[in-house]
């Protein structure tokens, strides 16, 4: 055998001498950098310039949404059957069907078809976005078909663009050039490709850029991707892809024959890296080792009628990467070579790369090969500087491994090759949609390596090295860096923001379905899921693609063990979600609606559907996806339940369908501050008008009289809220070419069409009257100033409770248009206009239900009716509005109220009488105009108010306006809102005959109550803020004695300003900022008030900012009540001893939203026990029962005699509301009939006195 090949040693001293004079920079997907103690390869991440990460979302049923656009990113389970032909078509009828939640253009012509790939289980379509003739980056949906025609998973990275800065004013050879100087490129490439796209991110405006692809071949070693502005030379975006191009070579395939590691020496030899002769020792030989080696055959190896060549129709070796030490090629087919000879990495890396290439193409059945250049993988099997590393390079699609001294080289362990591969894999089965978002590729690519170890059966399940990832190449059992497959920790708490490691939970959760199902199962459903992703796609998306596929695939015979894996990973929180979708929302009269079932039953499929299309509680249709017809004007509530056989879920959409007519009225969250839609609805409906109002964003507003759109504001970071899209402004815009009147408000309404250049701008600005808008940067409201000549003359503001307020729009007016509002050394910050359509338009930067009323005519009453007379609606001659102002909503019994009359009368009219009723015995109770009046009992009061001026007659009636501090107090920001608690506490205490003030705004001092119960669900999206003012208002109560509940998921939180003066009152020391956290096993703790109970489960929507609680430990009553399983302490309970003796008890999650279980894991147990604690509900000693037993109590509510039914409760104990003790009895008939009415409480003991039983039963 010819052999000319220096040994290692002699290559390694080479390598050495090369480092001192090379300088090397970034390469990605590094396979584990910081697991290396020794000298490892280092990338350098002050070159990376990228601001596109990918946006936060949240998964809403079967769909994973984008938070700020509400843009659907991926959907699970769309349930469409296409009637088309070829996969491409049945797409476009897919996307065509659904394009407005992907905020597609109504008829996609700006969709372009990629590619199409077929796999086992279907079809993989692949569109691209295209603008002004370039491809738009980093934009693409795919779209998944099974075998039977239906699509089963959707990805959607498409972004809703408007006009694109088309300037030009740099060279592709300018740009090359300044991508190198950035890079720091001064040696030859072995790559290079520039592309024209056109780039668009949330922190730029559309622009033509040149994509720049770069492959160093000596220094700075990656493969660089970088985005310029074609019109300034800018460089937007620098990451390491690249893409290539290489040509198979000429001659016959042939098989050779060669030494390898299979598996790595270590595994193979059942022993430790360390034991003696099982050690790197600079790539020595050692009789142990090379005692390792197999001898294997070597497919199809290329012979040029010459020499024989490591490349085949799977692995092609290629030096593209120094140290540049050839191909190896030789006369004889005998690869034989041991680990001291440096072609043995390039032999064992081939061998192990076309193994795997074959496995994944002939015996799995897909068909996935780099899509980069034609024939096999190309690999370096000495790259990387010599440094100690492996990498694969994206966009070229190649790999190289590393071959650092005193280290095992990295084409030497079969892990390291396979890993790489996955890269590999990741990317040509998704056609360049890797994704390491959750460090998904690495925990892939570690599965896909570790799968083939487990495969062997060298190890078995107990075993030390059972689930330690490359015990050769990275010695994990005596290296404390290493990665695992068997790693704890629940999705997404366990993430921490690094690949690997994140990875690792994804790896491990493969690894454990592959433990239940096999291997095969496992890799075929691992890999016909990931081709269904794209390059945005996280774990939870991977884990409902995995599950598609075992249905396309096995018709879901493995789904029970894998949703057991995905569940206790926090990926799935089922078993049966929820949801479904109509093909539009609104629109004129009659309107058929298609609805389409978008519900997930992981276990079993779904078998029953009931829909109640008019909230008439009757079943309209039994249908999966039927169609109904709405034929009156309204908005509809349509619910649906659906069931597995086993379980039933329902969900109701509010007011989802509107047939447009009459008033329309918007607001992105329901009655949260910062919005106006709940106030502007009231205020219509007040007037007498027919008014729809939805937190659904609709398709059309064609046949409504007028339209109210709130946004909000989404807050510096575009975080806090959700900014008006694109896709929101084209019914907006046909809505007013058509003559229509709309009112709309928030942030940056105007300004985001300018800075991101939407191609409807110049529309949009012509129907509001808009010369031009500057956006500002943050203002509250100080001096808000009616302007001369307008409506709002002599008008004038100087506070608002709106909290956030950024990026309001200053606005330069067109001739034709009028600024009723100017904000002190600010801008103009409102517009209204009449425009040549005939629409009527009328623009408000801010929140105008926050508005503080100076006096009636500067009044939000007053804005509003003015604005309704602009749109043509006016009150009519002789008009009278009624309004008051209070000084103050919430007092002790006793307090004294200023009431002021600020009613708005037509102009040539006093109003001149008042009749006030204050406590809705439908008596007037003054006629005066400023009357006072105070409350002799706690509760909530409403108060009306009828006025005249002679001529109309008015009513104002303000529900639940006055709130008086006595007794019991539960607060929540909307009645029965999402993930909020104080519906279901206050329905509890009433059903206990106790005196509950509930409300829904909170009171300025929590004085005169004795227990407190505050639920603030998860801060903006899903409940209120707890502000600071609130958190001193409760600091105040609790230093004064009184008792506290408090939920939220962040109301405590260190990120909430001011709030940790409250720590003192919960018995805290600190809390930690908590991540999304989805309940999987939430224990009470001994000692704790909730010893026993246990909950596993929630249907809370928002559960992110868990926060985490640390009590203090120098208090001894500060305990911890709930820990939540791999997560932390969610619920702490405090007994404050001495003065003021107050108790308190904080939860990060939604008590009502917690699902029961058996007896005690009940809501009801848990909230009787803090009632308990609270002394509401004294029963004596607290009384914990353990044991829920068929009990039966009848009659109940009783009149005279009791009975209990039980075999195993011997005696009974009745305790009334104080905790007295009433009776004690060994019958199981009880006389009640001497006993005031009232609720009593029964507690139940077997014949040794232990607990079994406690409930209630009411006396008549």
């Amino acid at each position: 055998m010819s052999n000319n090949y220096k040994t290692k040693t002699t290559m390694k001293t080479i390598t050495k001498s090369i480092k001192s004079k090379i300088t090397v920079s970034m390469v990605i997907l590094l396979f584990p950098i910081f697991v290396i103690a020794q000298s490892s390869y280092e990338p350098n991440h002050s070159k990376e310039i990228i601001p596109d990460q990918p946006a936060p979302s949240k998964v809403i049923g079967n769909q994973r949404v984008e938070d700020g656009t509400g843009i659907i990113r991926a959907n699970y389970r769309p349930n469409f059957v296409a009637n088309q032909n070829e996969p491409e078509e049945m797409a476009r009828q897919y996307l065509n069907t659904n394009a407005f939640p992907f905020m597609l253009k109504s008829n996609i012509d700006d969709l372009e078809h990629k590619r199409t790939i077929e796999t086992p289980g279907g079809f993989k379509v692949q569109f691209i976005q295209k603008a002004v003739g370039y491809p738009v980056y980093g934009s693409e949906i795919k779209v998944s078909i099974n075998r039977s025609d239906k699509v089963v998973f959707v990805t959607n990275s498409y972004k809703p663009i408007g006009n694109v800065q088309t300037d030009i004013n740099i060279s592709s050879e300018e740009a090359v050039l300044t991508s190198k100087n950035h890079i720091g490129i001064s040696g030859e490439l072995s790559f290079e490709k520039v592309e024209t796209i056109v780039y668009s991110n949330i922190m730029s405006k559309s622009v033509i850029a040149y994509k720049v692809n770069l492959e160093p071949a000596e220094d700075h070693f990656g493969s660089w991707e970088i985005i310029v502005d074609a019109g300034t030379g800018t460089i937007l975006k620098a990451k390491d892809k690249a893409c290539y191009h290489h040509p198979d070579g000429d001659g016959v395939q042939d098989n050779g024959s060669a030494w390898v590691f299979d598996p790595d020496p270590v595994t193979n030899a059942q022993t430790l890296y360390g034991v003696t002769q099982f050690v790197d020792n600079n790539d020595a030989d050692s009789d142990s080792l090379t005692a390792q080696l197999k001898t294997v055959v070597l497919q199809d190896i290329l012979y040029d009628g010459n020499m024989y060549k490591l490349e085949g129709p799977y692995a092609a070796i290629v030096d593209f990467e120094g140290p540049f030490t050839g191909l190896y090629e030789q006369e004889s087919s005998d690869f034989h070579f041991t680990r001291s000879n440096e072609a043995f990495e390039a032999v064992n890396a081939y061998f192990h790369l076309d193994k795997s290439m074959r496995y994944i193409n002939e015996t799995l059945g897909f068909d996935v090969m780099p899509y980069q250049y034609q024939g096999g993988v190309q690999y370096d099997p000495h790259g990387l500087n010599g440094e100690n590393n492996a990498h694969y390079l994206e966009i070229s699609g190649r790999i190289a491994f590393g071959s650092s001294p005193n280290h095992v080289d990295s084409g030497e362990d079969h892990v390291w090759s396979l890993h790489e591969l996955g890269h590999g894999l990741h990317d040509w089965i998704t056609n360049g949609g890797l994704s390491q978002v959750d460090g998904l590729s690495e925990g892939l690519s570690d599965y896909w390596a570790q799968s083939y170890t487990r495969s062997l059966g060298m190890y078995e399940p107990g075993d030390l090295a059972y689930d330690y990832l490359g015990l050769w190449g990275f010695h994990p059992l005596t290296n404390s860096y290493g990665r695992v497959t068997n790693f704890v920790g629940h999705y997404p708490e366990a993430m921490n923001g690094g690949f690997h490691h994140d990875g690792q939970l994804w790896s491990s959760s493969l690894m454990s379905i592959y433990d239940l199902i096999g291997k095969e199962a496992t890799d075929m459903n691992c890999w016909e899921g990931i081709a269904m992703l794209n390059e945005n796609s996280n774990q939870v998306d991977a884990a409902f693609a995995f599950s598609q596929a075992d249905k396309d695939l096995y018709a879901g015979e493995h789904l029970e063990h894998i949703y057991n894996v995905f569940y206790e990973r926090g990926y799935f929180t089922g078993p049966i979600i929820t949801d479904f979708t109509a093909d539009e929302t609104n629109g004129e009269e009659p309107r058929d609606v298609v609805f389409t079932d978008q519900s997930i039953a992981y276990l079993n499929e779904i078998v029953s559907w009931e829909w109640d299309f008019d909230n008439d509680g009757e079943i309209d249709s039994y249908d999966q996806n039927p169609t109904y017809t709405f034929t009156e004007v309204g908005g509809y509530t349509i619910t649906l339940t659906v069931s597995d056989g086993q379980l039933t879920k329902t969900l109701v959409k509010e007011n989802y369908i509107t047939v447009n007519g009459g008033f329309f009225v918007y607001e992105t969250r329901k009655g949260q501050q910062g919005f106006s839609g709940a106030f502007i609805n009231n205020f219509l409906e007040e007037r007498g008008y027919d008014v729809i109002y939805s937190n659904y964003y609709p398709s059309s507003l064609a046949g409504f009289d007028a339209v109210f759109l709130s946004f909000g504001n989404a807050g510096e970071d575009l975080d806090e809220g959700f900014i008006f899209e694109y896709g929101q402004s084209l019914p907006i815009q046909e809505y007013l070419e058509n003559g229509g009147s709309l009112y709309i408000e928030g942030m940056a309404i105007l300004g985001l069409p300018t800075y991101y250049n939407w191609d409807n701008k110049t529309e949009l600005f012509n129907l509001f009257g808009v010369s031009s808008i500057a956006i500002g940067s943050n203002n509250p409201i100080s001096q808000l100033e009616g302007q001369e000549g307008t409506w709002a003359e002599e008008m004038l503001f100087s506070q608002s409770n709106q909290q956030i307020n950024w990026y309001i729009d200053k606005i330069t007016p067109a001739a034709s248009a009028n600024i009723p509002f100017y904000e002190d050394n600010y801008g103009n910050v409102s517009i209204y206009n009449e425009g040549e359509n005939g629409q009527k338009t009328f623009y408000f930067g801010y929140s105008l239900a926050d508005l503080v009323d100076e006096d009636p005519h500067s009044s939000r009453y007053n804005i509003l009716v003015n604005a309704l007379e602009f749109f043509g609606f006016p009150e009519g001659e002789g008009y009278v509005v009624a309004n008051f102002l209070v000084d103050k909503t919430d007092v002790l019994p006793g307090e004294e109220i200023q009431f002021t009359d600020w009613s708005i009368s037509d102009g040539g009219y006093t109003v001149n009488s008042w009749a006030w009723d204050f406590n809705e015995d439908g008596i007037v109770d003054s006629e005066d105009q400023n009357p006072v009046w105070s409350y002799d009992s706690g509760g909530n009061y409403d108060v009306m108010l009828v006025v005249s001026n002679g001529q109309t007659l008015d009513t104002l009636y303000r529900e639940n306006l006055i709130i008086v501090r006595s007794g019991i107090f539960v607060y929540e920001s909307v009645e029965n809102g999402i993930d909020l608690s104080g519906t279901f506490i206050r329905d509890y205490l009433q059903d206990l005959g106790l005196e509950v003030v509930y409300a829904n705004h909170f009171p300025s001092s929590l004085i005169g109550f004795d227990n407190v119960f505050v639920s603030f669900g998860s801060g903006y999206y899903t409940g209120q803020v707890l502000t600071g003012s609130m958190a001193t208002t409760i600091k105040v109560f609790g230093q004064q004695g009184g008792n506290i509940y408090l939920e939220g998921a962040k109301a405590l939180g260190v990120d909430q300003y001011g709030n940790n003066t409250l720590w003192s009152i919960f018995g805290l020391e600190n809390i930690e900022n908590g991540a999304m956290n989805t309940l999987n096993q939430l224990q009470g703790q001994e000692g704790s008030i909730m010893n026993g109970i246990v909950f596993t489960a929630s249907n809370q929507f928002d559960l992110n900012n868990i926060d985490i609680y640390e009590p203090d430990p120098n208090l001894s009553s500060a305990i911890i009540a709930f820990e939540e399983s791999e997560y932390g302490t969610v619920a702490v309970q405090f007994n404050e001893i001495g003065l003021p003796n107050h108790k308190s008890f904080c939860l990060s999650y939604s008590l009502a939203n917690l699902e029961d279980g058996e007896f005690p894991n009940t809501r009801g147990e848990l909230l009787e026990r803090i009632c308990n604690f609270f002394d509401i509900i004294n029963t004596g000693m607290y009384t914990p029962v353990t044991k829920k037993l068929e009990f039966e109590i009848y009659p109940n509510p009783v009149k005279d005699i009791a009975t209990f039914s039980s075999e195993e409760i011997t005696s009974f104990e009745l305790y009334d509301m104080m905790g007295k003790l009433i009776m004690k009895s060994y019958n199981n008939k009880v006389d009640m009939s001497g006993m005031n009415s009232g609720i009593y409480f029964v507690i139940g003991f077997d014949k040794n006195s232990y607990p079994l039983y406690k409930g209630k039963i009411i006396k008549k």
